[in-house]
């Protein structure tokens, strides 16, 4: 509740004062920050998207014929084991439907996406819910996600009532202090509720909701983009760290590049449902080939001091 520094911006940018303003200043991704070098994943293939379309039919009016909107078109991409794909791009450029067609909560109008071998949009009964038992979400909204009458204990548990063979009931407990204390919270955390968190908190409850049914893939669906820049670095540690302890592959899904930067193997960019660009982090953001591409990054809010103006995106 008190103001621990104040001033110019560039100067409180620049050369902050204040030990609390420096923290802030530390934790701000920067877009031409290189990433922390990382061993290429080189373990199988673990997922495989082969020209994943979705297209809407839309009605103009009633003189006027139905249109076709393409929100997903032809998209083909591998992600292998121990993998973060991060996918870019701006608002409607058809990030998130790709994200709702590989947890199947929408079909495809047409393509492929085999997960360890399997045709997600062929499996039936038993079959889709072993998927869904490998395969996991973060949302956006860790407050909207999750039912306010449900308390942790509760929450973290839920995958286990709905698939049986996971854990026996008697070790529920136990094991939901050791899911909240892997994300960085507390034994105690388990009796609240989610309206007693603060967001990067419910994130990290969301996290360990996502852990619990022991995925091999966690799709993050601009799961930091809600938390302010010190909480979003926090919570892209821990998804490192998890990677790395625990083996997991990620589909990464944002509209930030500085963010991107610091977590993904690989990069997509997508504009009009499509994919325009693809390469390893570095090499893509170093020198983006695609003029799309080149302009998200032009893009990227920089203090007034330093930036030229931006290039309006193309298309």
């Amino acid at each position: 509740g008190k103001v621990v520094e104040s001033g110019k911006a560039e100067d409180v940018f620049t050369n902050p004062s204040h030990a609390y303003t420096r923290r802030l200043m530390s934790a701000v991704p920067h877009a031409d920050a290189p990433k922390a070098p990382r061993n290429a994943a080189q373990g199988e293939v673990l997922l495989q998207v082969a020209h994943l379309s979705k297209h809407y039919k839309l009605g103009s009016g009633p003189f006027s014929p139905k249109r076709e909107f393409r929100a997903v078109d032809d998209v083909s991409f591998t992600l292998r084991r121990g993998e973060t794909v991060g996918i870019v791009g701006e608002s409607g450029s058809g990030k998130s439907s790709i994200a709702r067609m590989l947890l199947r909560l929408n079909e495809p109008t047409s393509g492929a996406a085999l997960f360890a071998g399997e045709d997600i949009f062929e499996l039936k009964g038993k079959a889709l819910d072993g998927f869904r038992r490998r395969v996991q979400m973060v949302f956006q909204d860790p407050f909207g996600s999750m039912n306010p009458r449900m308390n942790v204990r509760s929450i973290i548990s839920e995958p286990w009532a709905i698939h049986r063979d996971i854990l026996p009931r008697e070790r529920w407990n136990e094991r939901v202090v050791e899911l909240l204390e892997l994300v960085g919270l507390k034994a105690e955390h388990a009796a609240r509720h989610p309206h007693q968190f603060s967001g990067g908190q419910r994130q990290r409850i969301a996290i360990a909701r996502a852990l619990a049914s022991e995925p091999e893939l966690i799709v993050c669906d601009e799961a930091v983009s809600a938390l302010d820049v010190s909480i979003q670095m926090q919570v892209i540690e821990l998804l490192a760290d998890l990677r790395q302890r625990l083996g997991l592959s990620y589909v990464f899904i944002t509209h930030d590049l500085p963010i991107v930067r610091q977590f993904a193997d690989r990069i997509l960019v997508m504009q009009r449902g499509r994919i325009v660009e693809e390469g390893e982090t570095e090499a893509l953001l170093v020198s983006p080939q695609h003029e799309y591409t080149q302009a998200l990054l032009r893009a990227v809010p920089q203090p007034k001091w330093l930036r030229s103006d931006p290039a309006p995106i193309a298309g």
